[in-house]
Formats: structure tokens, C-alpha cells, sequence
């Protein structure tokens, strides 16, 4: 009997058979995908940072280098497993769609806008009786996107003291000799696990550890920010809530005497933005509304603390790397 293999023969099994393989080749597939799904790392939402660039002008490569230099720094926790970036050409009407999609989703966690409005020498808003020029940045801000640095930090403090000794009346409880309660900390993991890692006694002994430095990591964070604020103010923009809102009404329906308001400004002016003109080496990143010049680029933390959860503080970490990464040297 001829058994021998040619490939005559093999071309026509192949032909004869090959909805089999294509078949068997599905199963495995589909077989290796929930057999994933069940033992696999699940991302829960904030396990992704992303970071967003809308400006004039922009470099790709220079935004995947800061996002892979973040990455490799050690300075986020072992809950955030993927950091990853997105440019939008100012003015882009599909790049504005899919901007829009992911904030509607609460996907962005740090963004560059431009604030590009036009201002008189008292930083009012110039008024030529046409046009209101509305700035992306403000915009954002009015529309409860962004989120102010001193609620941030304010956020931020309310979720750590109880993860720290209180060391008396008049001390600060997360500043210098803080003391971790770590049977707290280690309770908090047990109860809050951020994904499905941690199985194994091995494993869930590593991520108590691994929680215990996420904590003593986000004091850091947080008290460099403050200080950031408290000493250079002059590096933050602050702006009153819904105060463009309320000029654009204005304008638009100034020639209406039976129009009733809507838009306020709030009384509080708050931080909701960071100038890069006073981080120039920036400009290797991004350009503003002229195109050749950062005056009118603004780094911001987005708003979605209630659906990032404890991960919404590795944002202030990533934004002290950005001043750091891009400050003079």
C-alpha cells in the first residue's frame, strides 16, 4: 500500500478538509479567549491611564516618549497597568468626535487644552460687540470636565487619613513622620482589590505590600502638588466656573431685553489649570493657538473621580512627572 506523503496528496486533503481545520482552529481560539477571561488580569476602569493632547500643534513621538518614560518611572502604583496617550488636531472635527466620545465615557484621566480665548490687560474677556472668543480650556472647566488642583488635593486627603495615625491636634497626619496603620491598609486590600491578580496566599501577601507603598506613595504625590501651589501660584490658572458660559450668553442675546439668564459665574475662582509657558521645555510636545509658542497651552486632571475610584490619584502622579519631565533644567 502507497502511503507515502506528497504534495499531491496533501493538497487534497487540505482541500477535502480544510473547513475541519478552519473549524478546529476556531475552538481553540475561542476556547483560549475564556479560559483568559477567567484566570487573566482583568482592567477595571482607571487600571488605563490616558493622557490627551488637543492643541494647535503637536508631536506624536514626543507624546509616546513621555507616556513610556511615565510608564517605566515607577512613580504610578501596581494598580495602574497600561498608560497610553492620544493627539487631537485642534479644530479636527473627527479627532473633536472621538475626543468627545471618550470624555462622555470618562476615559481621559490628564489633558492638554489650549486656552486660546482673547483677553484685554485685565484678563477680562475682549469685547469687540461680534464675537466671543471661547477658549477650549474654560470651556471644559464650565462643562465640569476638568477637575481644580485644590479639590484634588482635598480628595486626596480625605482618602488617606484614615490610613494614617493621627499624630495629635495641629499635626498633619500625612506630612513628615506619617505612620502608615498598615493592618488598615492590609484590610482595605483584602476588601478592595483592584483586579483579579491576586489569588494565591503569595499573591495576596504582594499586593498587602504593594498597597501599603501605593498609600505612603499617593501622601508624596499629594503634598508635592500642594506645595507646588502653595509656592508657585503664579503657575496655576485660576478661573470662576461657568464665568465664559455666562459671557457668551451675554453676548449672544444682548440684543434681547426679554431674555432671562441662566449662566452665573461662580463666586470662587479656583485652580483648574497649570500654564505650560512656565515649563518651556514642553514646547518639544506640543504648540498652542499660534502654532509656534506653549503661552496658551494648559496642562489639567479631568473630573472623573467617582467612576475612576482610588485610581483616580494616580493622576496627581503622572502630572508631577509631567512638570518634572518638562521643567527647566
Amino acid at each position: 500500500m502507497d502511503a507515502r506523503i506528497t504534495r499531491k496528496r496533501l493538497g487534497e486533503r487540505l482541500t477535502y478538509d480544510w473547513f475541519k481545520i478552519v473549524a478546529v482552529t476556531l475552538v481553540v481560539f475561542l476556547l483560549w479567549a475564556f479560559l483568559y477571561s477567567l484566570v487573566g488580569p482583568k482592567l477595571l476602569q482607571g487600571d488605563e491611564l490616558t493622557f490627551y493632547v488637543v492643541t494647535n500643534k503637536y508631536s506624536e513621538n514626543e507624546a509616546r516618549r513621555f507616556t513610556e518614560k511615565l510608564s517605566a518611572s515607577g512613580r504610578l502604583s501596581y494598580g495602574t497597568q497600561s498608560v497610553r496617550y492620544e493627539v487631537i488636531d485642534y479644530g479636527d472635527e473627527t479627532g473633536g468626535t472621538k475626543f468627545n466620545g471618550a470624555l462622555m465615557n470618562q476615559e481621559i484621566d490628564m489633558a492638554v487644552f489650549m486656552d486660546n480665548a482673547l483677553f484685554d490687560e485685565n484678563g477680562d474677556y475682549k469685547d469687540d460687540g461680534l464675537t466671543v472668543y471661547v477658549s477650549d480650556f474654560r470651556y471644559y472647566v464650565d462643562g465640569n470636565g476638568v477637575c481644580a488642583f485644590t479639590d484634588a488635593i482635598a480628595y486626596a486627603r480625605a482618602f488617606l487619613t484614615p490610613f494614617f495615625e493621627d499624630l495629635g491636634e495641629g499635626v498633619d497626619s500625612l506630612g513628615e513622620g506619617r505612620i502608615l496603620q498598615e493592618r488598615v491598609a492590609a484590610e482595605y486590600f483584602l476588601q478592595n482589590k483592584l483586579d483579579n491578580r491576586f489569588k494565591t496566599n503569595e499573591e495576596i501577601d504582594q499586593g498587602v505590600e504593594w498597597e501599603k507603598q501605593r498609600l505612603i506613595s499617593y501622601c508624596e504625590e499629594t503634598l508635592k502638588l500642594e506645595a507646588l501651589l502653595r509656592d508657585h501660584p503664579e503657575y496655576f490658572i485660576y478661573y470662576r466656573r461657568f464665568e465664559q458660559e455666562a459671557e457668551v450668553e451675554r453676548q449672544s442675546y444682548r440684543n434681547d431685553p426679554n431674555h432671562e439668564y441662566i449662566y452665573e459665574a461662580e463666586e470662587e475662582a479656583k485652580p483648574y489649570g497649570i500654564s505650560l509657558s512656565h515649563f518651556p521645555n514642553a514646547s518639544a510636545l506640543c504648540k498652542g493657538s499660534d502654532g509656534t509658542t506653549i503661552d496658551d497651552c494648559v496642562l489639567t486632571m479631568l473630573n472623573f473621580k467617582d467612576k475612576n475610584g482610588d485610581l483616580f490619584y494616580e493622576t496627581i502622579a503622572a502630572i508631577n512627572f509631567f512638570l518634572e519631565e518638562y521643567a527647566s533644567k
